[in-house]
């Protein structure tokens, strides 16, 4: 909330709409799942898609900082290197607590398909 202030202060650029733009639709897409799945054991046997969202999330991610170090190299009014510090910083850091969350609850899937495999063997 506090970076979202920030840019939108100190930067208010074409970077700032693409970024609120972006995140609106992934959120949009996770809070319909979450209320979805807030709906009870009928409605939440259908969703199988969590999982994606964690890699629209991840792809978020690596679009948002590829478009912002475009915007370092194009852009007519680049970020000021500190916005750009940052946000680069802040998108990182996501990027891998996102990552390390999908590896421990989505990876670790097939790994046991497989153990549960051998031992049937």
């Amino acid at each position: 909330m506090i970076g979202t202030w920030a840019f939108l202060k100190y930067s208010p650029t074409d970077n700032t709409t693409f970024i609120g733009l972006i995140n609106s639709c992934v959120h949009i897409l996770m809070y319909t799942y979450y209320g979805l799945a807030a709906c009870g054991p009928t409605v939440a046997k259908y969703l199988f898609w969590k999982r994606y969202m964690t890699k629209i999330q991840l792809v978020q991610f690596i679009a948002l900082l590829i478009h912002y170090m475009a915007s370092l190299k194009v852009s007519e009014c680049p970020p000021s290197k500190a916005v750009y510090c940052f946000f680069a910083f802040n998108i990182t850091f996501f990027f891998f607590l996102f990552t390390n969350f999908y590896r421990k609850n989505y990876k670790k899937e097939k790994l046991n398909i497989c153990f549960s495999l051998e031992k049937q063997s």
